[in-house]
């Protein structure tokens, strides 16, 4: 089968292109399968070169770009690649590539998939699943869908992310606990929360602990202000090309998000697969897969003074939470494993061309 899949873009510190990779990664070495990908630019080109899948680069499907010249260029140019690479499937990885793909699909007999990973505002003027087949990678998200009535339920598949297994053997500096949040630098992932959560700690607790902002993003230079203003002295190391790897060095891992958008955030498993301890706000669709208090620990959206309270009581406490570090690592093992993911997506794809 020949697989064209389609992202916005390749980025670094990016949840949607970590989990196109791993996707990839896992299905370039399978017989009978013929991959290409289709991206609008992006920061990670580099990165997915190494996987030695064709990449093609085409800014007309770049959303942000977005025109209705642009939209027109990029259909005649998807007919025209779809046609001469005879492709089986397109498996777009953002909304605006499957309307492109959409509106190919009715001139070829192509099928399209959309994965679907997150909910997006109901605005704009483009169908936001404008596919044959959705992939959703949450509980919260099929649910959505279904009553919503946007498609029905025989068309939707559960599919969850999927990364390595790795069997961390971690060392721990109880002392001086290293802290972590990372993430794409935008109002909607909360960071400006994690900041002020820090600026309430006490000092002795700011002295047993270190503090660090991964990622990059338009929204860097007022989180950068709001540290300098609060005093927090967290430590920003911009673009971070590879976040599992590093993760390895950091001990609790903060997701502050306020998005009402998210699917499950691939930071969340990358860090539990690294045994960080996880201290996540409680965004729509967490409770599917994590538990206060028996994974990890919750505070509400917003909610930057229980996010301190919080962060106090594990750094006092951190030996105790080794419990939920092992919970959690030992679900992600078991629910976000990289084979599982790519059996059932390889499974999806025939169950589509036996019905073509």
């Amino acid at each position: 089968m020949r697989i064209l899949l389609i992202i916005n873009e390749l980025l670094y510190t990016c949840g949607v292109s970590s989990h196109t990779y791993n996707l990839l990664s896992g299905l370039k070495d399978r017989n009978n399968i013929d991959l290409y990908l289709l991206c609008g630019g992006g920061n990670a080109i580099e990165k997915f070169n190494n996987l030695n899948i064709p990449i093609i680069i085409n800014e007309n499907f770049k959303h942000e770009s977005r025109s209705i010249k642009g939209y027109t260029r990029a259909v005649k140019f998807l007919y025209q690649l779809v046609k001469d690479k005879n492709i089986d499937i397109i498996h777009s990885h953002h909304h605006y590539a499957a309307s492109i793909a959409h509106k190919v699909s009715l001139l070829t007999e192509t099928s399209t998939v959309l994965t679907n990973h997150g909910i997006l505002a109901e605005v704009g003027h483009l169908n936001h699943f404008a596919a044959d087949y959705l992939i959703v990678v949450n509980e919260h998200v099929v649910d959505y869908l279904v009553s919503k009535k946007i498609k029905y339920q025989n068309s939707i598949r559960l599919i969850r992310n999927g990364i390595p297994i790795k069997d961390a053997d971690r060392k721990y500096n109880i002392d001086k606990l290293k802290i972590l949040a990372a993430s794409r630098l935008v109002p909607t992932k909360g960071l400006d929360i994690y900041i002020r959560a820090v600026s309430l700690l006490p000092i002795e607790m700011c002295s047993r602990a270190e503090f660090y902002i991964a990622g990059e993003g338009f929204y860097e230079k007022e989180l950068q202000n709001i540290n300098t203003e609060l005093k927090t002295n967290i430590s920003f190391l911009g673009r971070i090309t590879d976040l599992n790897k590093i993760l390895n060095d950091f001990d609790v891992f903060v997701i502050p998000t306020s998005s009402d958008s998210e699917g499950f955030p691939m930071t969340i498993i990358e860090a539990g697969m690294n045994k960080n301890l996880i201290i996540s706000s409680n965004f729509w669709g967490l409770e599917y897969v994590f538990e206060n208090e028996k994974h990890g620990l919750v505070f509400e959206i917003g909610d930057y003074q229980g996010l301190a309270k919080i962060i106090e009581m594990a750094i006092n406490n951190f030996e105790n939470m080794s419990k939920y570090i092992e919970n959690f690592h030992s679900k992600v093992k078991s629910i976000f494993n990289i084979e599982t993911m790519i059996e059932n997506t390889i499974k999806y794809y025939e169950d589509i061309l036996l019905v073509k």
